[in-house]
């Protein structure tokens, strides 16, 4: 195989195809992508001002009394600079191609080798990988060579939000979930929303492990329940809350949940996912691509985690009349 005019090729079909490679990165099948408002024209960090105002409404007397104050407090979101340096060797790729195209029957012209490479060997792995990120990612500036480490998920920052004196989340302390327990410790974290802002939780984010374990937990309990349609969506025992599972949250990850709107994707939209270079040495090619991504919540304290018992719960700031009154 020509290994310049396969780099040739590939760098045509990256400018033929520029939208597909943002898609790579920004379109990523997610439970929570999908729920979540993207904020543009980030690059680097993004100040989600949160404002909240005491109350202002008193009886009438003839003399001035003022009341209320407004409290503003930014929470400094990010979204991370990444990069993806993939490179192959021809030789090794050509058999799978051609494997391919058996399986779809399809002749040469009819699928490029390009399309292959993108599509088949780069595209699966770099949006597995987002996924991962999204929830799992903990940053390490002095690891960032090492996969895991280019961007803070969501379990990190549930993480710091819980231990947060400044921008807190709220706290819903319950037990490990097992098989036996799992309905009542549910239960338990849906009565503990504050009913002020339980309209407007419109599901709550779950293991699928611990999924599993709510569902036997609940045939278990309650008995009686057909399970033949498997896209049937799961609720909570009270409040018919649905039961979202997330693949790659991990067994006994907390439960959270949050209002609508307030989880953010942070992309860069004039900087988009972008092949910056494609070079080959010796008998690889090399591909060079950066982008930025992060993830977040503009209001902490409206997203509601769950933590071990013992570990206190509400805003744990002394701020649960402000919020939740």
């Amino acid at each position: 195989m020509n290994i310049q005019k396969l780099t040739e090729a590939l760098g045509a079909y990256i400018r033929a195809n520029n939208k597909e490679i943002r898609a790579m990165i920004y379109n990523v099948d997610s439970p929570l992508l999908s729920r979540a408002r993207t904020i543009t024209k980030v690059k680097g960090e993004f100040p989600a001002i949160n404002s909240i105002t005491t109350d202002v409404i008193q009886g009438f007397v003839a003399e001035w009394n003022a009341m209320g104050n407004t409290r503003i407090t930014p929470n400094i979101l990010k979204a991370y600079h990444q990069k993806v340096n993939f490179e192959f060797v021809p030789a090794t790729i050509e058999a799978s191609w051609l494997g391919d195209m058996n399986e779809e029957d399809l002749d040469l012209p009819e699928k490029s080798i390009s399309k292959y490479i993108m599509e088949k060997e780069l595209k699966p792995r770099a949006q597995d990988n987002v996924r991962h990120l999204i929830i799992n990612g903990v940053y390490n500036g002095s690891a960032l060579g090492v996969f895991g480490n280019s961007m803070n998920g969501v379990i990190k920052m549930l993480a710091d939000g819980v231990a947060s004196a400044d921008n807190p989340m709220y706290r819903i302390p319950i037990a490990v979930l097992t098989d036996s327990n799992a309905v009542d410790e549910v239960t338990k974290f849906e009565r503990a929303i504050p009913s002020k802002f339980r309209r407007y939780i419109k599901e709550i984010f779950i293991s699928t492990s611990d999924f599993g374990k709510y569902k036997l937990d609940y045939i278990n309990q309650y008995g009686g329940v057909s399970w033949a349609n498997e896209s049937s969506t799961m609720k909570t025992a009270i409040y018919n809350i649905p039961l979202t599972p997330v693949d790659e949250m991990p067994e006994g990850a907390p439960l959270w949940c949050t209002i609508q709107d307030n989880l953010l994707r942070l992309v860069d939209k004039f900087n988009a996912p972008t092949v910056t270079d494609i070079q080959k040495l010796d008998y690889k090619v090399k591909i060079f691509m950066e982008f930025h991504l992060g993830v977040g919540f503009w209001t902490n304290q409206f997203v509601f985690v769950s933590v071990p018992t013992g570990s206190g719960s509400g805003l744990v700031s002394g701020e649960n009349t402000l919020f939740y009154r």
